[in-house]
């Protein structure tokens, strides 16, 4: 299949062009939305060009067949696409000089950049730690057995509790997987806070037991992220109540679904989701590039 690729440095250029293509499958390109969501919002900041990788890519029709996104510090995202498209994007991409720390992307399509970009930059090689990674969708939920304790809204006044959690889910994932995402950031967090989509589980004497947060906003859903229950509270129930409520609170304010990834290799996570109406949608690769061992 003949196709070009294009690159753009307007975000609601690329919107404009893409939006539509990615909704058809909202829920595995919901990553891609998201951050467009945010980068076209009307109070943010422009993001320099040079702090971006928006990729569209045509086919002789002029029909658009993927789509690639990268914002750094983040590696690069993909639609779903064939062999040949992926072929296509690693050479623009290598031709252009640009850097790639990593992929994220469907299986198949990870696993056919991870070749095509190591072909091209023969000093990299493939990290030893690599995420299997499962989308899920919910559009209702099955209410689990309750802990005892009440669900709310986070408030300002518990900022600090939420950047410490959030501080320790990112040592967690680094120590669990060897991949961390990038500190959220207090000033982050308090947005979130201030937008309403931080939630907490509280036992029944007050205590806060678990957490977690909305991000990525698409046309039509949002992604639950950021779960998180310190070790001493876990196997209670708490988180799944937490994700529960707050996938709900979702859905009553007018997402018609909710979205979460959940790493394969913990079959508990993957299991208690489904018992709250979590449904499988595709499996994802997260893949990290290491310079080769000059030895």
């Amino acid at each position: 299949m003949t196709t070009r690729i294009q690159f753009f440095t307007d975000a609601r250029a690329f919107a404009d062009r893409t939006t539509a293509f990615l909704c058809r499958r909202e829920a595995d390109n919901n990553i891609i939305l998201g951050n467009i969501g945010r980068l076209t919002q009307s109070d943010a900041p422009p993001a320099p060009p040079d702090t971006l990788m928006l990729a569209a890519v045509d086919a002789a029709t002029d029909e658009l067949v993927a789509v690639a996104m990268r914002t750094p510090p983040h590696n690069i995202l993909f639609t779903d696409a064939g062999g040949d498209v992926v072929e296509t994007i690693a050479d623009a991409l290598d031709r252009a000089g640009v850097e790639i720390p990593g992929v994220v992307a469907p299986v198949a399509v990870a696993n056919a950049f991870t070749d095509a970009w190591l072909r091209r930059r023969p000093d990299f090689e493939l990290s030893p730690h690599r995420v299997s990674l499962r989308l899920y969708q919910l559009d209702r939920v099955t209410p689990p057995p309750w802990p005892a304790g009440t669900f709310h809204r986070a408030t300002i006044d518990e900022l600090d509790l939420l950047v410490e959690w959030g501080d320790a889910f990112t040592r967690e994932l680094e120590l669990e997987r060897g991949i961390a995402p990038p500190p959220d950031g207090r000033e982050r967090m308090r947005s979130r806070v201030e937008a309403g989509l931080m939630f907490l589980w509280r036992d029944e004497h007050g205590g806060a037991t678990a957490m977690c947060g909305c991000v990525g906003r698409t046309p039509n859903g949002v992604r639950i992220a950021w779960v998180y229950t310190p070790p001493d509270l876990r196997r209670r129930g708490y988180a799944t109540a937490c994700v529960a409520r707050a996938s709900q609170r979702m859905l009553d304010d007018g997402r018609r679904f909710c979205f979460l990834y959940t790493d394969l290799t913990n079959p508990t996570s993957n299991s208690i989701y489904q018992r709250i109406g979590y449904r499988p949608v595709s499996d994802w690769a997260h893949y990290d590039f290491a310079p080769r061992d000059a030895r």
